[in-house]
């Protein structure tokens, strides 16, 4: 559904410009809309221009209108690049109020695993008074519900006050398992009312008031708000995560297990990052994510208080594949930043090399930490080493199960400290590999590592 535009006549001299609804759809007072696996984009609506001494046409919801007693349902769709526009007064008339960037609602709607994007609503320019942008993303007056759903990089704009970049909310809003981020408005950057359950609301912008949110919001627990700055909240706030960036990838597709979208539909998502303050800290009732993904997946990373594991927002970190892509120690692409990445991440992916990693991964700054479940898929033990170059060992296993494979593992040297006077010397242990979890072997090399005891205090043995 795209490339709507719907334009409001000019009013006659002493007459507003008309109000136009739903560049993309509307529906009408008691219908009932069901749009799922669309692309709704690039639709527009214009209100019109005024006669004289009157004001410019308002421009209601971009996208999606949903009027009077109508029901929609939003479910596994794209809401990108809509925009609502007032109506321009011109020199000396009131510019038009701009209400729903993509949707504007007055009836039910029900949107789930769905991401509205980039969608903007601008009031009209005027001498005789500015026009309001209000909801870049939606505008509801109704009852709504959005679950498992992402809102980004919408926004209110126009020449006077703007209000919440994501969501405008004078009706009963309900929030849950969403990811609201990168929204920007004059008042109210993300949202300005509803109750959210189980949903990050960061990195939102406000250019005087409320960055993240702006009023009087309910929470529902298992939040994380980045920034409470003009936020009254109301509800139970015990377990919500404050003060903290969550540390999201881009928006981008990140899987879409279970929800299979037509060619030109790609769902794109925001997911965690390793060592993401949103990991396991949450507390979900649903069985799945936005992608389709199962949820909960547990990790070894401590859960919140009384929560049950989920990830916070609308992506539920699932164990994946991570590749290593070069021989170097540390950074971008190497085994140590592979392990790092399965330990911010709660550990259980898949570390696989590329096939232009062969030879030897000589470690330089210290052994490799596994400090939660991994699976390392080594090519083979005669195409790649990991040689620990006689400063320490290979592998410090911390915590498990750990299965690796189809690697040398060689030239580890620990030696033991030296006692104190008196004192034996400290033992050297675990030249090669140190496990203190549940290690499997298979197919692996393990050579010319070793151990030697500590030095003995004065008049003492060695370790």
């Amino acid at each position: 559904i795209t490339d709507g535009r719907v334009v409001g006549t000019n009013g006659a001299s002493g007459f507003n410009g008309q109000n136009v609804y739903g560049g993309g759809v509307l529906a009408a007072n008691s219908t009932y809309v069901n749009v799922y696996h669309c692309l709704v984009s690039n639709n527009v609506v214009v209100g019109g221009q005024p006669g004289a001494g009157a004001y410019g046409g308002n421009g209601y919801g971009g996208g999606i209108a949903n009027l009077g007693t109508g029901f929609v349902l939003i479910q596994d769709s794209l809401v990108v690049s809509n925009a609502s526009v007032g109506g321009s007064g011109g020199a000396s008339n009131g510019g038009g109020q701009a209400w729903g960037g993509a949707i504007y609602t007055e009836g039910s709607i029900f949107i789930t695993y769905s991401t509205i994007d980039a969608n903007v609503a601008t009031g009209g320019p005027g001498g005789g008074g500015l026009g309001t942008g209000a909801g870049g993303a939606i505008y509801n007056v109704g009852g709504m519900s959005i679950q498992e759903s992402t809102i980004v990089s919408n926004a209110a704009a126009g020449p006077g006050a703007n209000y919440g970049g994501a969501i405008e909310d004078y009706g009963t809003t309900t929030i849950q398992d969403c990811t609201i981020v990168g929204n920007q408005a004059t008042y109210g950057g993300g949202i300005t009312g509803g109750t959210i359950y189980n949903t990050i609301l960061a990195g939102n912008s406000a250019t005087i008031s409320g960055p993240d949110g702006f009023g009087t919001i309910g929470s529902g627990d298992y939040n994380l708000i980045q920034n409470t700055s003009g936020i009254t909240f109301g509800g139970t706030t015990t377990h919500n995560v404050t003060g903290k960036n969550p540390l999201l990838g881009p928006l981008q597709y990140n899987g879409n297990e279970g929800n299979e979208f037509p060619s030109t539909v790609v769902m794109l998502t925001m997911a965690p990052l390793p060592s993401s303050p949103a990991i396991d800290q949450g507390y979900s009732g649903f069985y799945n994510d936005q992608r389709g993904f199962p949820r909960v997946y547990d990790t070894a990373i401590p859960n919140a208080p009384d929560g049950n594991g989920a990830d916070i927002g609308a992506v539920e970190i699932n164990p994946g594949t991570v590749v290593v892509l070069n021989t170097n120690d540390t950074g971008p692409g190497s085994l140590r930043q592979a392990l790092s990445d399965n330990n911010g991440l709660g550990g259980g992916n898949t570390i696989t090399f590329s096939n232009t990693v062969t030879g030897t991964i000589k470690l330089l700054s210290g052994e490799l930490d596994v400090s939660v479940p991994a699976i390392v898929l080594g090519p083979s033990a005669s195409v790649l080493a990991v040689s620990a170059n006689h400063n320490g060992r290979v592998f410090d296993i911390l915590g498990g199960p750990v299965n690796i494979s189809g690697l040398t593992l060689r030239d580890g040297l620990i030696v033991g400290s030296p006692g104190l006077s008196g004192q034996i010397g400290y033992d050297g242990q675990g030249g090669g590999i140190f496990s203190q979890a549940t290690l499997t072997l298979s197919n692996c090399l393990v050579l010319s590592n070793s151990v030697v005891g500590g030095m003995g205090g004065s008049a003492t043995s060695g370790g």
